[in-house]
């Protein structure tokens, strides 16, 4: 096997997906080809085996964001997409497009202020991994209050997909973690929107109790998404003093802003 990742269904099971290069697609087989059209993250319910172009496959979640396009309709159409062309399927068109809606419509009409974004990368030793999907469903009651759903075919229960990918711990001194452990990346992203989120991403309830879930199963965040924490408990969990150390060899006079304040500061 050369490449591995899987898809939890909620706490119901879900797909591993491995990968290994050939030469050729052998006879009787064909060549399959995501991105413009079919969706790739809707075959996650189907076994089977799939030949594909190594380009296509190390990209083959970008083209719907992973599934995060479910919160475009219009993407469920072969048409639209055609229309749009390969161009604008692709993640970071998404998020420019996203960003300006937030910014430009929903922020000054107050149509999110009790919307929460659960944008996430969380990395857990691989021996409690199963534990952590159970209480992670619980803190993150996505299914019942949040966009994002996956179905199995013959089944009417919607699942909340989860993307699990296996990481060695880094050696990193500011992204802490055991180097000699098997962790398991846990990527979920989602808005959700209930009384659980009053407030919405000004309060971040649900971040607030994933952060503290994900300290409590001695897991780290990856910090390309929301912080929430105090400043103390980042830099206790993020060995600040190292960081405090390289701050004050390279910026002395404090001309740049620290790394807790680019974090947690638009």
């Amino acid at each position: 096997v050369d490449y591995v990742d899987a898809v939890a269904l909620g706490d119901c099971g879900g797909m591993v997906i491995t990968a290994r290069f050939v030469n050729e697609v052998p006879s009787g087989s064909a060549l399959t080809r995501y991105g413009l059209w079919p969706v790739f993250y809707r075959s996650l319910v189907h076994e089977g085996t799939e030949y594909m172009p190594t380009l296509d496959y190390l990209w083959r979640w970008d083209a719907d964001w992973f599934w995060c396009t479910q919160i475009f309709p219009g993407l469920r159409f072969w048409i639209i997409r055609w229309l749009c062309g390969p161009e604008m399927l692709r993640s970071d068109m998404y998020k420019k497009f996203n960003d300006a809606v937030i910014s430009k419509v929903l922020e000054p009409l107050g149509l999110n202020k009790n919307e929460e974004l659960i944008i996430q990368d969380i990395e857990i030793p691989v021996s409690r991994s199963a534990d952590w999907i159970r209480s992670f469903l619980r803190v993150v009651p996505s299914k019942r209050i949040g966009k994002i759903k996956l179905t199995r075919p013959g089944q009417q229960q919607e699942t909340v997909p989860i993307w699990l990918c296996p990481v060695i711990g880094t050696a990193s001194p500011l992204m802490p973690m055991d180097s000699s452990k098997l962790y398991i990346n846990f990527g979920f992203w989602d808005a959700v929107e209930g009384p659980e989120t009053e407030g919405g991403m000004s309060v971040g309830n649900i971040n607030r109790a994933l952060e503290t879930l994900t300290h409590e199963f001695e897991g780290k965040k990856t910090l390309y998404s929301s912080v929430f924490l105090s400043e103390e408990d980042f830099f206790e969990q993020y060995n600040g003093q190292h960081y405090k150390g390289i701050k004050s060899k390279y910026d002395p006079e404090g001309r740049l802003r620290g790394w807790y304040q680019r974090l947690t500061k638009a």
